[in-house]
């Protein structure tokens, strides 16, 4: 399937498939969200930090991007190379919003014609996320 597509880079979140990934030879860059690989088995999560190391040596591992630099710093003493190590923390930048609308300016350019609050949520749509509490409060609190 990777040849089919012929990416220069891979950028991969999921440990469990560095192994096949890496062995397509392609540019790999893996993001770390957290210290715990596996959270059932520790032995699985051993195997799976382990092999992200070993694989962080070779030519087609560019960099082990951490989400936070205690993450970055983690990664570092169990022997990542400093030179394949970058942490970007997630969030965004304010700077973006200081000229930002206000919400009857936002409202009118987005064709919402009412004064009723608007809520949102941006992220992934995991079951932990807590979904459900939000559609629950939809229908509990139409207003």
């Amino acid at each position: 399937m990777i040849e089919d597509i012929d990416p220069n880079y891979i950028f991969i979140r999921n440990p469990n498939l560095i192994k096949i990934v890496m062995s397509s030879g392609r540019k790999i860059i893996f993001e770390s969200h957290s210290n715990l690989l596996h959270d059932r088995i520790k032995f699985l999560d051993f195997i799976l930090k382990k092999r992200i190391l070993d694989y962080s040596k070779k030519e087609n591992f560019l960099l082990l991007l951490s989400i936070s630099e205690n993450l970055n710093k983690y990664w570092l003493t169990k022997g990542l190379s400093p030179f394949k190590s970058l942490s970007l923390h997630d969030g965004f930048d304010e700077n973006k919003y200081k000229n930002a609308y206000n919400s009857y300016e936002a409202k009118k350019k987005l064709g919402i014609y009412s004064d009723k609050k608007i809520v949102m949520y941006t992220g992934s749509l995991y079951h932990d996320r807590g979904i459900n509490h939000i559609l629950k409060l939809a229908t509990e609190l139409p207003e």
